[in-house]
């Protein structure tokens, strides 16, 4: 198994924080909480129209950033925080 760089770790506990509130209190207030309302570089939460409950994000990183590798991460997390 690969070990993943600690910038990819930090994404995927925000992800992982996201989701566990995401369950409880829906997506948008997960949003909130974990993107922090304060930031000023937060983009409003928006979801896709007919999918409400379901939660919506994009995990920006760089290129050559490893996102591929990301991915394959991101199904354990969410299974184990959402699902």
């Amino acid at each position: 198994m690969l070990k993943l760089k600690p910038y990819q770790e930090r994404t995927l506990a925000a992800l992982r924080a996201y989701l566990e509130v995401a369950r409880m209190d829906g997506p948008e207030k997960a949003f909130a909480a974990v993107s922090g309302d304060e930031s000023p570089a937060r983009s409003p939460y928006r979801s896709i129209d007919g999918l409400e409950p379901v939660p919506y994000v994009c995990l920006r990183l760089p290129t050559g950033g490893g996102k591929t590798i990301l991915a394959s991460y991101v199904i354990d997390v969410a299974a184990k925080s959402y699902l």
